[in-house]
């Protein structure tokens, strides 16, 4: 699931009468799927409700790609062009690497990788590129797992800025010597300077979750700088984040504040 994925999907194309069946019986009918919701909370909401389990959608045209494992059904909408569901025939751990549809007259190929992907009409963020080719014509996206819970936080692609520490609970730094990290959009590898030392590191995100380590640093002496030690400490301890006005807020898994920065060096 997380390298790149060439998935060849076999399509039962069903008649407009059990289209339409099948859209019913799985909730979501065809104006909610062309519905543009300003709360993307929202929506995932909506589609949890109704059982779906993974989301995608792109734009020029206009399309969204629905899945369902528990009913083992996935639809499929062109905006203006195209409207079906189909049936999956073989799904392994629920999920999109193994997914088989049977084949009639249509066929549709789909690539995933997962890396940050931002939808070009909404701006909204994804974890996964989603490519998917229906009878030779291809249409570029983005998407994602949905959670368990009503609620789901898509992945803010402004995470992968560079950001400079603003406040470490009150503990004063050098305005000289900022303490900054970044995360690599491709890689999710992390890197920056904790004040004193560079260190480098993975990093795991998932909508608005995020996690650190474990990491390297260089081995510079400084003597005793508590603002490195703080710094360090809280990227290991930081389990979730949000970024409003230019500024990430990470947060520990108690959604206490650890520290904010800022994308700008001030």
């Amino acid at each position: 699931m997380y390298k790149l994925v060439s998935i060849t999907l076999f399509i039962l194309i069903m008649t407009a009468c059990s289209s339409t069946k099948n859209n019913s019986a799985s909730g979501i009918e065809k104006g909610e799927i062309e519905q543009q919701f300003e709360n993307t909370a929202e929506r995932d909401a909506k589609l949890i409700r109704n059982g779906i389990d993974f989301y995608a959608s792109g734009s020029e045209p206009d399309w969204t790609l629905i899945i369902d494992f528990d009913k083992s059904t996935a639809t499929l909408h062109i905006l203006g062009e195209y409207n079906r569901q189909f049936k999956i025939v073989e799904n392994k751990d629920n999920i999109i690497d193994n997914l088989i549809f049977e084949l009639e007259d249509n066929s549709l190929r789909m690539e995933t990788v997962e890396e940050g992907c931002n939808n070009t009409m909404s701006g909204e963020g994804f974890p996964n590129v989603v490519n998917i080719e229906l009878n030779g014509k291809a249409y570029i996206g983005c998407g994602k797992y949905l959670g368990e819970a009503v609620g789901v936080n898509t992945l803010d692609l402004r995470i992968f800025n560079k950001w400079f520490l603003s406040d470490l609970n009150g503990v004063e730094f050098n305005k000289e010597n900022i303490p900054y990290f970044s995360i690599n959009k491709k890689t999710k590898q992390t890197g920056g300077y904790a004040s004193c030392n560079n260190f480098s590191g993975n990093c795991y995100l998932a909508g608005n979750s995020i996690k650190f380590g474990p990491f390297m640093m260089t081995k510079r002496y400084c003597g005793y700088d508590s603002v490195e030690q703080k710094f360090m400490s809280a990227l290991e301890q930081a389990n979730s984040y949000y970024i409003s006005d230019d500024k990430l807020v990470l947060l520990d898994g108690s959604k206490k504040e650890l520290m904010s920065l800022v994308s700008k060096e001030k």
